[in-house]
């Protein structure tokens, strides 16, 4: 298990990024994130894997490798707003328990992990954490079919997000 020193400045609409795939070596490919929302003091994680699930913060620290992760807050934080993060919370619970996306589209109603935060934040703020992008998927039967997607690198690049350093 890693150990985990939450950071203090930690806030409800933060975005942690997680590198679970150990066979990654660049530190910009994180290949996992989630929003954090408090709940009764304690950080929990909104993301999607199988399924839209949630969890304590540390559960999903300890799941990365060795104090592989980074937290990141959006450069507006005047839009996390009582009335803002009410309606990201309603969002993401309305998406608990909704399967994973095995076709990257930010057009369907089944979500990748990072097209979970991000249509988090498009649906409840307004915001566009970064541009989607085209991308072309080979078909079982061997055709390509052109998808809008985010992706996780994408999020982690974005300018529309800041790194949060204790």
């Amino acid at each position: 298990m890693v150990s985990f020193a939450q950071p203090s400045s930690l806030k409800t609409g933060d975005i942690v990024f997680v590198r679970r795939d150990l066979e990654q070596t660049s530190k910009n490919n994180y290949d996992f994130v989630g929003v954090i929302f408090f709940e009764n003091k304690t950080p929990m994680v909104f993301y999607s894997d199988a399924i839209v699930t949630k969890c304590p913060l540390k559960d999903l620290i300890g799941k990365t490798r060795k104090n592989d992760y980074d937290f990141k807050r959006i450069v507006d934080v005047e839009l996390i707003t009582d009335e803002t993060v009410a309606s990201m919370k309603a969002y993401a619970n309305a998406k608990l328990n909704k399967k994973f996306d095995s076709i990257p589209s930010i057009n369907s109603n089944i979500i990748l992990n990072g097209e979970f935060i991000w249509k988090l934040f498009q649906t409840s703020i307004g915001i566009s954490l970064c541009k989607a992008k085209d991308i072309k998927i080979e078909t079982f039967n061997h055709t390509f079919i052109s998808r809008r997607t985010v992706t996780v690198k994408d999020l982690y690049e974005s300018e529309n997000t800041e790194q949060i350093i204790e």
